[in-house]
């Protein structure tokens, strides 16, 4: 499954903002060194390679700081790369903007790094698969890791389906089958964000399924097959890739007779003006 490049690079910074580790200074840095020094705990440990001011490690580096041994691979021609180990499997295609860590679709943009043949992957993302936490240590001038509270990332199927993520791809299928890809994001991203509102249900089904909401429910699209655009949708919205912000409503203006009003403009996207 392979994500359109022309949308998903308009994809809101603001995800990135909540997923990349703050690196004061590394700007800076990565103009006189390639590396980092990485601390665990408090005590050097490794390194880390700087590429535009992101950090970049080796999933052989993290397996080794969680406690498990692993070994994986990088084709020069595809730029894909696999790393495997006990109760892990990290793959990534090259020219994809996210990896598959068992079973779940994680945002990377900014894909991987090649040194000497080995795949460096960023280190945001490793730290998400291995729940380490990561910090800037602004006296040692290097990244700490905290690993008082790892954990391997929860798998795609316990994680999406306790968080129905078939009928979240429905819906988004339902409502912008037809509008670029930052649009679907859009869509699961107002259900979410309502699933978490005070205003509305809290879960998806309640929120889709609500009378007068979504027109797919009434008509029946709802039941419609989704596409491999939908579904990765829905999976990147369960991880947290956000385009619309807070949005809680959104419109076709040329198809809709509703008029919203009272309502703080968003973004539009697509044939969709968003609103909260």
């Amino acid at each position: 499954m392979k994500m359109k490049r022309t949308s998903i690079a308009l994809i809101l910074v603001s995800a990135l903002v909540l997923l990349v580790i703050a690196l004061p200074a590394v700007a800076e840095e990565s103009n006189r060194s390639d590396v980092l020094p990485v601390y665990v705990n408090g005590l050097l440990d490794t390194k880390c390679v700087l590429v535009n001011g992101q950090a970049y490690t080796t999933a052989d580096e993290m397996a080794s700081v969680y406690g498990i041994d692993g070994s994986g691979w990088y084709d020069f021609e595809t730029g894909d790369s696999e790393f495997s180990g006990e109760n892990l499997l990290i793959q990534y295609h090259g020219g994809n903007q996210y990896c598959k860590v068992n079973g779940r679709y994680l945002y990377m943009p900014e894909g991987i790094v090649e040194v000497e043949g080995v795949a460096y992957y960023p280190l945001r993302v490793l730290a998400k698969v291995f729940g380490i936490g990561l910090t800037w240590n602004a006296d040692l001038r290097g990244i700490e890791l905290d690993t008082s509270k790892m954990a391997l990332l929860e798998s795609g199927d316990s994680y999406y389906g306790s968080h129905e993520q078939d009928l979240l791809a429905r819906i988004i299928w339902a409502e912008s089958g037809n509008q670029p890809f930052e649009g679907m994001i859009a869509v699961g991203n107002v259900v979410l964000n309502r699933v978490a509102s005070e205003r509305f249900p809290n879960s998806v089904h309640d929120v889709v399924y609500q009378a007068g909401q979504f027109d797919p429910v009434r008509n029946g699209s709802i039941n419609n097959t989704p596409s491999d655009d939908a579904v990765l949708a829905s999976y990147l919205c369960l991880e947290g890739v956000n385009t619309v912000g807070d949005a809680l409503f959104f419109q076709n203006p040329s198809s809709s007779g509703v008029i919203f009003s009272g309502l703080t403009y968003i973004a539009t996207i697509g044939d969709h003006v968003f609103y909260r």
